[in-house]
């Protein structure tokens, strides 16, 4: 049976309206990193089940913060040097909190920036290869893949230190402190290879490839 016109631009209008809220609560479930956007409270919005398996191998943790790549790659098919754009998105609703304390959201805030962190140094990689007329992709990802295990281990030191000084609220908060400041002088050092364009959501107009 063939549909009429008037049908057609119905199910046109809904179609468009679906993919208008898909994309709107894809973007409202997801910050991506920017400079003096602080997280807060009421970004974590995953249950408080999802912290019972923890992350960096430890369970039953305070908080816990989810995140994602949004990785662009593709090589000029005239020169085969390579053109990407990487950022870091935190996840609200695989995101948690077990309280309001402050010393917690300031511990899953230095998580964030140490993924931001990760973005910067591979930023910098990327270019310094760039400027060498480096065009075999393999290396671009084998480099990436390098600074990925540093940064994982540096998530996990920063755990390990935050455990050891726990005992008391005076010995979490210096190693806190301590730790904003290392990854805020690290992405200041950095600052060069921030991700200038100016987007407060993920856009889904270029290729890109979540993990």
């Amino acid at each position: 049976m063939e549909i009429s016109f008037r049908n057609r631009l119905i199910l046109n209008f809904k179609l468009i309206l679906l993919i208008l809220v898909f994309t709107n609560c894809k973007s409202n479930n997801e910050i991506v990193w920017k400079d003096k956007k602080q997280l807060i409270f009421s970004d974590f919005k995953g249950h408080k089940r999802l912290l019972k398996n923890g992350a960096q191998g430890y369970k039953n943790v305070a908080g816990l913060t989810s995140t994602k790549e949004i990785f662009y790659f593709e090589s000029d098919p005239i020169t085969k040097v390579p053109k990407y754009r990487l950022r870091i998105a935190f996840i609200k609703n695989k995101s948690s909190l077990n309280s309001k304390d402050s010393l917690v959201l300031r511990h899953e805030r230095i998580h964030f920036n140490i993924h931001e962190l990760y973005c910067r140094k591979v930023r910098c990689s990327f270019d310094s290869l760039i400027s060498l007329n480096m065009k075999k992709t393999s290396v671009y990802f084998k480099c990436k893949n390098k600074i990925k295990k540093s940064i994982f281990k540096l998530n996990r030191l920063f755990d390990k230190e935050q455990v050891k000084n726990s005992q008391t609220v005076y010995a979490y908060d210096s190693i806190i402190s301590y730790w904003e400041k290392r990854v805020s002088d690290e992405l200041d050092r950095l600052n060069k290879y921030s991700d200038l364009i100016d987007s407060s959501i993920v856009s889904d107009k270029l290729p890109q490839s979540s993990k």
